[in-house]
């Protein structure tokens, strides 16, 4: 498709934006867009909250969840190098995630990059100080909710095993590996993970007093490999994101175009199982995670989550990164979607028949596969007494024409039903995780 000619400059386009962002004058925030032949950045705000020091084209965000589309690109490069196989079972390279049951064993590297290991994943207690020893040992008598490849739940681990594996065929940490592979041909920051500078942003968090500063936890245990330490300039983000879509002196090199497609196929991004016709997001989302469609992940790629995004459009090799100071996805994600609604192409409609259900099959209690995931209870007049901690939260209720109908007080929590594919009962999908009942008369599900 032919890049509309039509489309505003972009720096109208930014100057609009900044007009709007405005209304925010304690936020801070990078805006970056790109289409061929132009690229425009916006800057405002304070590094550190109350510290004059104002953000620009030198300052870093952290790279947070992004650092998982850095994995799932060198685990590509590694394929293509025919290092690695995305049908290789996961405890052939590493022998520690071995566990001798069959459907704990059937877990595949395409399974890791398009977050459907489906496994319950392990308990926020050790969400920021999980080692390699305490993750595996965990791996091998998991809860195996869905056999792999059945379901899709945002993992936060998934690529913590990808990035092991790729330190063990590259011989050097995984931050080295991107940084040699990905970050250095590109001409990205050469000192992405070097000692902090001034012009560092800080992520914060808002409260009463303002914006706060977040004291960071990501430099232990393996999560650093998932929710990524690293720092990287908007300008940086913006020349990975030419990669993908084809731009660029260096691209190819780095992201070929066989990757690109893989990028950018259901390999990485499983969409959720809505009830109805789905609307495909505009353009592909990296951020929290590696998802093509509105239904699954929201505006921007997340419901909660990092505070900085990546967005591309392969129709028209657009891209745009926006990154905050604070952890506000909303406002990203509409910062975002000013960026790229006059430049994206528009919205599919993609069908997806409904499954039917009764009423009586969805009562129960049900656990979710994501980090640190809590149950849902749902009663059989519909009602879900409990829904991530938060109790009496709405109804749920089965459709004669097929799908769910959910009213609830939790504005990210809108459910889909699927019927397992090897049971046939009723499993659920939320934005973020699958669910899965669990069995009568007992609280888990072994192997």
């Amino acid at each position: 498709m032919a890049h509309d000619t039509t489309r505003p400059p972009l720096q109208h386009l930014a100057e609009t934006i900044r007009v709007r962002m405005e209304k925010a004058p304690a936020l801070g925030y990078g805006l970056g867009i790109s289409v061929p032949g132009e690229r425009v950045t916006v800057f405002a705000g304070e590094t550190v909250a109350g510290s004059g020091r104002h953000i620009g084209p030198a300052s870093r965000f952290p790279i947070a969840c992004l650092m998982k589309l850095l994995v799932s690109i060198r685990c590509l490069q590694l394929v293509e190098a025919g290092r690695l196989d995305l049908d290789d079972l996961a405890h052939e390279h590493a022998e520690e995630l071995r566990s001798g049951e069959a459907s704990l064993d059937s877990l595949r590297i395409r399974h890791l990059l398009s977050h459907t290991g489906g496994y319950v994943e392990p308990g926020n207690e050790h969400r920021w100080t999980l080692s390699w020893e305490t993750f595996s040992a965990f791996m091998v008598q998991r809860r195996q909710a869905f056999w792999p490849g059945e379901a899709f739940s945002y993992s936060q681990t998934g690529h913590c095993i990808l990035a092991r594996i790729i330190e063990r065929l590259d011989g050097v940490p995984i931050f080295q590996s991107v940084h040699d592979h990905i970050l250095g041909p590109l001409g990205v920051s050469a000192g992405w993970r070097d000692a902090r500078s001034p012009d560092d942003v800080a992520l914060h968090v808002t409260g009463a007093s303002g914006l706060t500063p977040l004291q960071s936890r990501q430099d232990r245990g393996i999560l650093k490999a998932s929710i990524g330490d690293g720092r990287l300039a908007v300008d940086d983000l913006l020349a990975i994101g030419e990669a993908l879509v084809g731009r660029g002196d260096t691209g190819d090199a780095v992201v070929s175009p066989a990757i690109r497609a893989a990028l950018f196929s259901e390999v990485i991004t499983i969409p959720l199982q809505p009830p109805g016709a789905g609307v495909e997001d505009v353009p592909i989302a990296y951020g929290l995670g590696l998802g093509r469609y509105r239904l699954g992940f929201g505006q921007n790629g997340s419901y909660v989550g990092t505070a900085i995004g990546l967005r591309l459009c392969p129709d028209t090799q657009t891209v745009a990164v926006t990154a905050l100071n604070a952890w506000l996805p909303v406002i990203r994600d509409n910062l975002m979607l000013w960026a790229l609604g006059p430049l994206a192409r528009p919205p599919r409609q993609i069908e997806r028949p409904p499954a039917k259900f009764t009423q009586n099959e969805l009562a129960g209690r049900y656990q979710g596969l994501g980090f640190g995931a809590r149950d849902i209870e749902i009663a059989e007049d519909g009602r879900i007494l409990h829904f991530g901690g938060a109790p009496d939260v709405g109804h749920v209720l089965a459709q004669a024409e097929g799908g769910l109908a959910m009213t609830n007080k939790l504005s990210w929590a809108t459910l889909a039903g699927f019927h397992d594919t090897q049971t046939g009962e009723v499993a659920l999908h939320s934005a973020m995780s699958a669910f899965r009942k669990y069995p009568a008369g007992g609280e888990s599900r072994a192997g």
